[in-house]
């Protein structure tokens, strides 16, 4: 039985444990929710970032840095609460 070993150096190390973070980004967002062809909700937002998985044990997600506004309507197409 013989001993075998790997050598990487610091910089090829690094380069493997980096993760290179894909971001699409939207500029003045405006979003809809409906339910059975009625609206009931509407989000608005300056920036939206969509951040995408880069290994099997990542989660993509959706992040809104500056801020982040929804309303939602009643029945009567009425904002209800926003």
């Amino acid at each position: 039985m013989g001993w075998f070993s790997c050598e990487n150096s610091e910089s090829e190390i690094k380069a493997l444990s980096d993760k290179n973070i894909q971001k699409d980004e939207s500029i003045k967002v405006e979003s809809f929710l409906s339910q059975g062809g009625v609206v009931k909700a509407r989000l608005t937002a300056p920036v939206m970032l969509r951040v995408m998985a880069q290994r099997m044990v990542d989660t993509p997600y959706v992040e809104f840095p500056k801020k982040l506004h929804v309303d939602f309507y009643n029945e009567q197409k009425i904002v209800e609460s926003g």
